[in-house]
């Protein structure tokens, strides 16, 4: 819990003028004298100490805060979320509201890892995650997690600017990680480096946005089945030779702005209702 060191300095100025009334009282109706100075400068002096060390914590916690959100949003969206935290803190204990989900994963990364240099394609992994991950940013998403090479990002759950311009960023940003890709793709062919390439899905609809982990470690995350779908339309992408699928929801909210075709309609695993 974060201390407030300015209603503790107010309480400090507040019981020094209690004291130095009821000394005041306890003269002019008794005549005698309780001891001020030495009595104020220790109760001042504590007060002080306790008034830094507050202040002290207050900043640390902050501090804290701020990495912590910087591993997942970018420092625009954390100076947003710190100048208005109640609605991020409210998120992490549990809340159901519209997000959109993005799931891209490297195709063919397992076979890889047998054949690679383990060192080299974990360099190459990072400057890839790296990317990915300054286009999450760059369009104010949150970075929820990796998995392995997998990236999960999510936009709506930490900011919103309303479910239209959540599911466009997500498509900007989708836009964006083809365009960080191509550009590494090119840059490791100039040293022989084999190219990567990515399957990405994105869907839209209401999961619970909660802290979830043990007692021990928790990290802010999404879950439900607007997310479930989000990872399957990644997976179909092989299925159906394309790079990006989006889901029929999100597609609608971004079809002003983007060019869209219809692939198919499918049921996934897990599901049974039929998607497009």
């Amino acid at each position: 819990m974060i201390r407030r060191p300015l209603v503790a300095l107010s309480l400090l100025v507040g019981i020094t003028i209690a004291y130095l009334a009821a000394a005041r009282i306890v003269y002019d109706a008794r005549g005698f004298f309780l001891l001020t100075v030495p009595v104020l400068s220790a109760f001042l002096a504590s007060g002080l100490l306790s008034l830094g060390f507050d202040y002290w914590l207050e900043r640390l916690e902050k501090l804290r805060t701020r990495r912590t959100l910087e591993r997942y949003v970018s420092k625009n969206l954390v100076k947003e979320i710190l100048e208005n935290p109640n609605s991020f803190y409210s998120s992490l204990r549990g809340v159901r509201m519209p997000v959109t989900v993005l799931f891209s994963d490297i195709v063919g990364f397992t076979s890889m890892t047998e054949k690679a240099d383990p060192e080299q394609l974990v360099k190459q992994l990072n400057e890839y995650l790296s990317s990915m991950t300054a286009a999450v940013f760059e369009n104010n998403g949150t970075r929820d997690k990796f998995i392995g090479d997998a990236v999960m990002a999510v936009r709506g759950n930490v900011s919103s600017r309303g479910v239209a311009e959540d599911a466009k960023s997500a498509a900007r940003t989708a836009v964006a990680m083809r365009r960080e890709l191509k550009a590494l793709n090119e840059r490791w062919a100039k040293v022989g480096i084999a190219p990567f390439h990515f399957g990405l899905g994105i869907n839209h609809g209401e999961a619970v946005a909660a802290n979830i982990g043990s007692q021990e470690k928790a990290e802010p995350t999404v879950i439900g089945d607007a997310v479930n779908l989000a990872s399957r339309l990644e997976a179909l992408t092989r299925t159906y030779d394309v790079d990006v699928l989006i889901g029929a929801t999100a597609g609608e909210l971004i079809r002003d702005e983007f060019h869209l075709r219809s692939v198919a309609r499918v049921q996934v695993k897990g599901n049974q209702r039929q998607w497009r």
